[in-house]
């Protein structure tokens, strides 16, 4: 049996510690400022855009309470591959989609025309005025295969398998994640003007027709590591349910009028790719997913070095198919 006299020592010791401690506590940590940088590369425009920024301390334990951007300006930024050599970044300004928080227009740089080369690596640098220059690499998704397909009706056991647009594609060993998307274009008579809309398709619709409806789309899923003569080959990524498309083919009917109302033009198939330090980004910036226990922190994630933010690449590839058409 334990003596009575060490449980009232150790008390005697713990209130010291709490009646000796004269500093406040905070749940702030020891800030420190540094540059932030974001540069996304991509296939889909010429156009590239550089955001540089410092690190702020906001005067509460609240972030969003900090009402002033706090862009970094006159830096030197450059984008620079072997075979083509050196781009550099000039000055821009962006105006804002909310204004809610901050007032001021963006403060970026912009790079163009700059087409990117597939497969190829590019090295970012970035010469804050008075710092050290920051730097990364990043690579640039090469060509990527996608293929269709329609899975006919089966049953398999006690199952069924309802009819669905397959989906194949191939991707280089280099990719990390890929995500597959399904859009409808479409022309919709509007006061007596037939206007462009585009809506992107489900792969399911759960529970249609019920309070608890919902679309289901995929999302960014990390490349299997099965390599083929090209790169990654990964077999029936995505299906799409034929049922859950024509609700939503019907229902475009109905909000527009009726069939006549209603031209269809083309169903596209698009393939994303994202490189390894986007795909880490995407990851973490998206919190923790495991449902089994609680985080309360926010990890950050850089591949800056020199500084935070992250430089990363993503490429898109399609296949269209003109409608109206079997599919």
């Amino acid at each position: 049996m334990a003596d009575p006299r060490q449980y009232y020592t150790l008390f005697v010791i713990v209130v010291s510690l709490i009646l000796g401690c004269e500093e406040p506590f905070t749940p702030k940590g020891e800030f420190r400022e540094e540059p932030v940088v974001y540069v996304i590369l991509s296939n889909l425009s010429d156009t590239h855009y550089a955001r540089i920024y410092r690190t702020y301390n906001p005067p509460a334990f609240d972030p969003f309470e900090q009402k002033t951007d706090n862009p970094i300006v006159g830096a030197l930024v450059t984008l620079s591959e072997p075979t083509i050599g050196q781009a550099v970044f000039r000055d821009t300004v962006i105006a804002r989609a909310d204004s809610s928080r901050y007032t001021t227009p963006i403060e970026a740089y912009v790079c163009s025309p700059l087409q990117l080369r597939r497969g190829k690596r590019y090295t970012l640098q970035v010469q804050p005025p008075g710092g050290p220059t920051l730097t990364e690499d990043a690579l640039v998704p090469e060509l990527g295969y996608i293929s269709i397909y329609k899975n006919q009706p089966a049953v398999t056991g006690q199952s069924v398998i309802e009819p669905s647009i397959g989906i194949r594609v191939t991707v280089p060993t280099t990719t990390r994640g890929y995500l597959v998307r399904f859009h409808v274009t479409f022309e919709a008579l509007q006061n007596a003007v037939w206007v462009p809309h585009e809506i992107e398709i489900p792969y399911f619709v759960n529970n249609p027709g019920l309070p608890e409806e919902r679309y289901e789309y995929y999302g960014v899923t990390r490349s299997i590591e099965t390599e083929g003569t090209f790169g990654t080959v990964v077999t029936h990524v995505a299906d799409f349910d034929i049922l859950s498309y024509g609700l939503v083919i019907s229902r475009l009917y109905k909000q527009y009028g009726g069939t006549g109302s209603v031209r269809f033009k083309q169903a596209v198939f698009t393939l994303t790719q994202v490189e390894k330090q986007l795909y880490n980004y995407y990851n973490i910036s998206r919190g923790f997913r495991d449902p089994n226990s609680i985080r309360v922190d926010e990890p950050d994630y850089t591949n800056i070095t020199g500084g935070g933010g992250v430089f990363g690449a993503f490429s898109v590839d399609s296949i269209v198919v003109n409608l109206p058409a079997t599919i």
